[in-house]
Order: C-alpha cells, then structure tokens, then sequence
C-alpha cells in the first residue's frame, strides 16, 4: 500500500489491487450506492438532484469513486497552479496528483508501453470519467486547464446535465468548451446492461459497476420487462419497479444530453446578433458571448465545422481516444483521422 502526498492510499500493485480491493486503485471500499435509497444524505446517489459523483477509471483499471458530499475542501496541482474545490471533479484531479507518483501508476503505463510493443498498435494512457452529473462552470475551467497540463487523453460520459448557478445555456456551452480542448464525450447509459454495467471489462477486469448495489436489478431489467408484458397479472416489485423508474429516467435524461448540446452547439455555431435580442435579455446575452471567450471557443483550428457536422460525439472517436495519442489539435486526439470527404 502506497500513501499519496495528501494521504490518500492507493494499492502497491495490480495484483493487491485486484485481489484485496475489488479491482480499485484507491485503497478502500469502492462502491455506488443504490439509486433509490438514501436521498439527499447518499453522497453515492446517481439519481441525486444535488450530489454529484465520479467514476474515474485509469486505462481500463477502476481509479475510485468521487463525490461531492464532502465538506473538506481539497488543495492540489494542475502544473505549478494550485487549486482549491470540494466537488467530485476536485475530488479526483487531487487524486490524480498524488496517483501520478505512486508505484502501481507506473506499473500501468508499462504495461500500456509493453501491449503497444506486443500488439504493433498504440496503447496510449487514457482516462474515463463518468458523472452523474455534467461539470459546473469552476470545474469546467478546471477540467480544461487539467487536460492541457496532463497532456492525456479523456474520455466523458455524462448520465445528465447540470442545470444551476450560470444559468441552462452557459452549463451547456460549458461541455462545448470541454469537447474543443479534446474530452471525447458521450451520454452515460449507465441503466443498459450492455453499455452500463458487466462483471468483467474486455480487460477481464471487474467492472466498476459491479460494486453499484443497482446493477443487481439494472442487470435484469428486461427480463423483468419481458414477464410484466407476459403475465398481466405480475405486478412489480417494490423495488423493480423503482428500478424500473430508474431505467426511463436515465433514458430520458441520456435523450436530453444530447438534444441540449445540439441547442447549444447551435448557439456556438450561430449566435444570433444583439440587435436581435430583446433589451431585456443583452445582459445575459453578453454574459454568454464573454462565456465563449472563457472557454477559448475561438476558431482558428475549424472546431466550429468538427462540432457542426458532430464530429465530436461519435461512438467511433470515443473508442479511438485508447488507441490515438493525445494531442491538442483534436483531428489527430479524440477525433482520430477524418476521412477525406469529411474534412471541413
């Protein structure tokens, strides 16, 4: 057992990790708790209207779980910058600044170096993080600064999107922002059997979401579907049919990640002028125009075109991000090579 510089402990190797700690990289129990208990005092609450929480995996290894029900206020780096926060992306990049020292991330990165020799492919380091949640302005600012400075290719999935402080637009234009400086992001289906939750990764790893007391029903969902629709007199369960709720809910809210970005998308792509706007509404207008320039949502790489013809949100370049090596100009990170006929 490794002790990080702000005390977190993290497993010496992959085989501790593996048969001592579930699999997880952070030393102690790793688990999501069941989406319909515990209300507002269930910090691992995914269905929560206010936490917040953060799956992190490292190449294809479960890092740990994060949220924000803690009151302790975190201290790191990003580079030679220190930050402050307590939300669950704080949380994690804190982490991350102790993990990057430890003897099992080394052990990771060789292994990724050994794969690439044996395979004739690249196997560059990657992040996943999934969120219940999507990012808020402060951590969106963070999040970017984080991916410039680590240089590391990051894949996000989002199960839905964030909707206070800066108002809905500004929130949405934030996962624009994330998406121009090289997230590969994706809804998070984390109710599908097939996409949200197996025992084992490709990697015969356990799956995160092996330790998320909801994958036990989320895992049968359509069998239970099935012999509801055979057999008109079964009524559901108590707790199936909260599961139940649950599944429709992240289906909606999945549909909604992705109607939201394209409004927002098409207010990044096509601001409307001023004159336009009712008097009324050119304060907040401003506010989204300065917004733009905050998150560097220039157009001197033609990220306009990428994200117009959606580009950035394929199945294909989410999965290329474990193959492509980072780098800042997003055709050759996440995006990949675009074929010919579709460059902009």
């Amino acid at each position: 057992m490794d002790k990080g510089k702000y005390g977190t402990f993290f497993a010496s190797t992959l085989e501790e990790a593996k048969m001592r700690n579930n699999g997880a990289l952070i030393w102690g129990p790793f688990f999501v708790d069941q989406v319909t208990k515990g209300g507002l005092s269930n910090a691992n609450n995914l269905n929560s209207e206010y936490g917040v929480v953060a799956i992190v995996k490292f190449c294809g290894f479960i890092l740990g779980n994060f949220h924000n029900g803690s009151m302790v206020e975190r201290r790191y780096l990003i580079g030679e910058q220190v930050v402050t926060g307590n939300h669950a992306e704080d949380c994690f990049m804190s982490a991350w600044d102790e993990f990057v020292e430890t003897r099992i991330y080394k052990e990771i990165i060789a292994l990724q170096n050994k794969m690439s020799i044996e395979s004739g492919c690249d196997q560059p380091p990657y992040i996943t993080i999934k969120l219940s949640r999507s990012p808020c302005t402060e951590c969106t600012q963070k999040l970017i600064k984080f991916i410039k400075k680590q240089g590391i290719s990051i894949r996000l999935k989002m199960l839905q999107l964030y909707s206070g402080d800066d108002g809905k637009l500004i929130n949405r234009l934030n996962i624009i922002g994330l998406m121009r400086h090289g997230y590969a992001v994706k809804e998070w289906a984390v109710a599908s059997e097939r996409k949200g939750y197996r025992e084992l990764t490709k990697r015969k790893l356990p799956h995160e979401m092996t330790y998320a007391t909801l994958m036990y029903e989320a895992a049968r969902l359509d069998k239970i579907t099935d012999e509801l629709g055979a057999d008109e007199t079964r009524e559901p369960t108590p707790d199936e049919e909260l599961f139940l709720e649950f599944r429709s809910s992240v289906q909606n809210a999945n549909s909604n990640v992705l109607k939201e970005i394209e409004a927002a998308l098409e207010f990044y792509c096509n601001p409307p002028s001023i004159a336009n706007i009712h008097k009324s509404k050119r304060k907040k207008y401003k506010e989204l125009i300065k917004h733009l320039a905050v998150l560097e949502l220039d157009d001197d790489l033609g990220i306009k075109s990428l994200l117009r013809e959606k580009l950035l949100m394929r199945d294909e370049l989410y999965l290329m991000v474990k193959t492509k090596p980072f780098d800042f100009l997003l055709k050759h990170g996440p995006l990949g090579e675009i074929p010919m006929d579709e460059k902009p």
